[in-house]
């Protein structure tokens, strides 16, 4: 049974063309084989949705609502910039729309380092929990704040 994809893009941003090529681009890519992919395209408040010929069940899709906290507290300085070291957290919390429940929870607690004032990196432990199944795992992140 092939999954159901849906590509987000557009919107009424500057970048809106980016989105839109970005977004040709990855469906290309993805294995047809696979996954039936549709494109929702944003235009101002209004959708369109581009498919393939497959009859388009919108049950099949979910939507889920997300909230993310994030908190990097500095250990050796007062801000963070290049060398410095902090202690990192976040919660990120999704629920799915149609059910209203809550449908997974990743907390996270680590150190990180100020490779540059641009890039950082951290690592941590990760505990993810998802309906009647919790896991943990070390991750490791890089962050790059890009300036345009």
């Amino acid at each position: 049974m092939k999954k159901n994809i849906a590509i987000v893009t557009g919107g009424d941003v500057a970048e809106r063309n980016v989105s839109l090529q970005s977004a040709k681009n990855i469906a290309l890519e993805m294995d047809k084989n696979k996954y039936n992919i549709f494109i929702i395209e944003l235009n101002k408040g209004k959708f369109t949705l581009q498919g393939t010929d497959n009859f388009i069940d919108l049950n099949d899709f979910s939507l889920r609502s997300r909230y993310f906290l994030s908190i990097q507290k500095p250990l050796n300085g007062k801000s963070l910039d290049k060398r410095s070291i902090y202690a990192s957290g976040f919660n990120e919390l999704f629920i799915d729309i149609s059910n209203q429940k809550l449908d997974r929870n990743r907390f996270f607690t680590g150190i990180g380092y100020g490779l540059t004032n641009n890039i950082r990196l951290e690592t941590g432990y990760l505990i993810q929990s998802q309906k009647n199944i919790a896991r943990g795992q070390f991750q490791f992140i890089v962050y790059n704040n890009l300036s345009f």
